[in-house]
C-alpha cells in the first residue's frame, strides 16, 4: 500500500491518480476530501496519531507532500508545527509501521539567500544561512529530518525532491492568482527575469514515482534532488502568461523592474518584522518572491535526469492545455495570496 500525505493538493493528487493508473494501490491522507474517485481517501491532520496509526498500517511506500505554508512571519509557530513537528511524528510512526520508503516533497529555495539570483546551483550547496522566509526555515529543518532519518540497515530509506514553482490542475498557488489578476487589468509581469525553474504537477507526480524506485533499488537514499521540467527552463512569467492565453485572457503585460520590487520587498519585509500583528494575510512582498519571480532562478538538475532517469512525461505545451482545460472545467482555487492563514491554511506543496 502507498500512502500519500496531502493527496488532495495539487501534487497529492497528481501522485494519486499516477499511482492509480499504475494499478497501484493508494491511501490518501488531507485535511480536505479526497479528489480522486475509487480511491482510500482518509481526512484528518497528519499530526494527530489517532489519524496517522490507521493511515500507516499496511503501508510500504509514504509520499509526504503535505506543508503548510505561508510566507507571513506571524504563522511561523503554526509552520513549526506542522512542517517540522508533525513531519517529525510522520517519520517516527512510519518507522514503527514497517514503512520502507519515504519520499519527501521538498522546495527549492533551501539553499537561497535574500537578494540573490540563482543561476545553476546544485545540491552540493549548504541550506541557507539567512533562509528567506519562516516557511523556508522550517522546511529546511524537516527537509534534514527526512534524511538524517536514512537507514538503510533497518530497512527504512528516505529521499527529499526539491520541488519547484508547479503549476497543474488544483494549483492553488500561481494561475488562479494570475486569472484574477487579469480580471482587474493587473496581471504583468515584475523583474527582467529570463530562466525560472518550474515543473508540471504530473512531471513532477513522476519524479517522486522515480524516486521510490531508486530507494526500492537501494539507490540514492539520504539526498536531495533539485527539480524541473527543463534543464535550462524558460521564465515563470513566459509559462504564467502562455497559462493565461490558453485561458482565453490576455498575455502579461510588463510591469515593474527588479529594482523596484526590491525596494518594495525591502519595505514590505521591515513591516511584517515590525509591526506582525497588523498583518493577518499573505504579503505581497517578499524575499522569496523577488528570489523566485523577478530575477534568474534555476538549479542543476543533472542528478535527478542521470541518477533517477528524469525526463517530462509531458511536453510544456500539452501541460498548458492540460491545466488551462481543467481550470475552464472546475472552480478556481481560491488564490493563496487572498487567504487568511487563521481561517484558511493551505496544507500542500
Amino acid at each position: 500500500m502507498n500512502l500519500v500525505i496531502g493527496s488532495s493538493g495539487c501534487l497529492g493528487a497528481a501522485l494519486v491518480e499516477a499511482l492509480v493508473a499504475k494499478g497501484a494501490p493508494v491511501r490518501g491522507l488531507d485535511l480536505l476530501p479526497g479528489v480522486v474517485p475509487g480511491v482510500d481517501a482518509r481526512v484528518g491532520d497528519m499530526g494527530d496519531p489517532r489519524v496517522l496509526g490507521p493511515a500507516l498500517q499496511g503501508v510500504h511506500t509514504v509520499y509526504q507532500c503535505a506543508a503548510l505554508v505561508s510566507l507571513n512571519p506571524r504563522y511561523r509557530p503554526e509552520m513549526e508545527r506542522v512542517n517540522v513537528e508533525a513531519n517529525r511524528a510522520v517519520l517516527r510512526r512510519a518507522r514503527v509501521e514497517g514503512v520502507g520508503v519515504f519520499v519527501y516533497a521538498s522546495t527549492q529555495v533551501l539553499c537561497c539567500e535574500p537578494g540573490q539570483e540563482v543561476r545553476g546551483l546544485d545540491e552540493r550547496a549548504p541550506y541557507a544561512q539567512r533562509p528567506l522566509s519562516a516557511f523556508a526555515a522550517t522546511r529546511i529543518t524537516s527537509e534534514r529530518d527526512v534524511l538524517e532519518a536514512h537507514r538503510p540497515d533497518e530497512g527504512f530509506r528516505t529521499i527529499a525532491l526539491r520541488v519547484p514553482s508547479m503549476f497543474g490542475a488544483r494549483d492553488r498557488f500561481h494561475l488562479p492568482l494570475h486569472l484574477g489578476l487579469s480580471e482587474k487589468g493587473l496581471a504583468m509581469r515584475a523583474g527582467s527575469q529570463r530562466h525560472c525553474a518550474h515543473v508540471y504537477a504530473e512531471n513532477a507526480a513522476h519524479a517522486h514515482l522515480l524516486a521510490a524506485d531508486a530507494l526500492r533499488a537501494g539507490r540514492c537514499g539520504g539526498r536531495a534532488f533539485y527539480l524541473s521540467d527543463d534543464a535550462l527552463p524558460c521564465s515563470y512569467w513566459d509559462t504564467m502568461s502562455d497559462l493565461l492565453v490558453a485561458c482565453g485572457r490576455p498575455p502579461l503585460r510588463q510591469g515593474f523592474p527588479r529594482a523596484a520590487v526590491a525596494a518594495l520587498t525591502r519595505a514590505s519585509e521591515a513591516m511584517h518584522r515590525a509591526l506582525p500583528w497588523m498583518f493577518r494575510g499573505e504579503p505581497t512582498f517578499t524575499d522569496e518572491g523577488l528570489t523566485v519571480a523577478s530575477g534568474d532562478c534555476w538549479f542543476d538538475t543533472t542528478a535527478l535526469r542521470t541518477e533517477l532517469g528524469f525526463a517530462p512525461v509531458v511536453s510544456r505545451d500539452e501541460a498548458i492545455r492540460r491545466t488551462a482545460a481543467w481550470f475552464r472545467a472546475n472552480p478556481r482555487p481560491k488564490a493563496f495570496l487572498t487567504q487568511r492563514l487563521d481561517r484558511e491554511m493551505p496544507r500542500e506543496v
